[in-house]
């Protein structure tokens, strides 16, 4: 049978820690339930926002590009925020915190 745990050991803090950090990184993402198991983690992540952004009006374009003495490039849109650069993120932050805490530096333990 299975036992539950309810208290997390060093790693299982930082985990939590880092899992909870998502929402300050990016404000367009909601953390939901997740859970910490010995060796990974499940939890689910909702995206609020995934419109992309816009650097001018199309007014305010023209009014630049005629007022401007520099001529350059046009700022490309932003890009929309994808699942898998938050999870890059998540895995980034918790593998290397756990490398500065058993000391080993540039190891990747995640499968």
């Amino acid at each position: 049978m299975a036992q539950i745990i309810d208290s997390l050991n060093t790693a299982g803090q930082m985990i939590d820690k880092w899992w909870i950090e998502l929402t300050n990184k990016y404000p367009s993402v909601e953390t939901d339930k997740y859970i910490i198991m010995p060796n990974h983690m499940h939890g689910i992540i909702t995206i609020i926002s995934n419109g992309r952004g816009e650097v001018f009006s199309p007014l305010l374009k023209i009014h630049v590009q005629k007022t401007s003495i520099k001529k350059g490039g046009v700022t490309p849109p932003l890009q929309k925020l994808t699942l898998g650069q938050i999870i890059a993120y998540y895995k980034y932050q918790t593998t290397k915190q756990i490398n500065q805490i058993r000391n080993t530096p540039k190891t990747h333990d995640y499968s």
